[in-house]
């Protein structure tokens, strides 16, 4: 799984954290760190999960997403302020 964290307007955002807020099978509770071009990668098992991402000045991204447990998928999670607020 490769998960890109970016602003609305589309530029990556470096370092941002990113966990899983829930899914459908068992994960460890672990934050994991975008790298300098906005991109987290991880291997999951078949399942659904939702990412909570966190970035610099407050501000968040939420996604949800369905893996098969054997392609490479991506997903982007769009980091706003109005998110965090929520």
């Amino acid at each position: 799984m490769r998960i890109i964290i970016v602003d609305v307007s589309g530029l990556p955002i470096p370092e941002a954290s990113v966990t899983i807020v829930a899914s459908t099978v068992t994960v460890p509770e672990i934050a994991l760190l975008a790298d300098a071009s906005g991109v987290v990668r991880l291997t999951l098992p078949k399942g659904r999960f939702t990412f909570q991402a966190y970035g610099p000045g407050g501000v968040q991204g939420m996604i949800s997403v369905e893996t098969d447990g054997t392609r490479e998928s991506t997903a982007e999670i769009v980091m706003t302020e109005e998110a965090a607020r929520q």
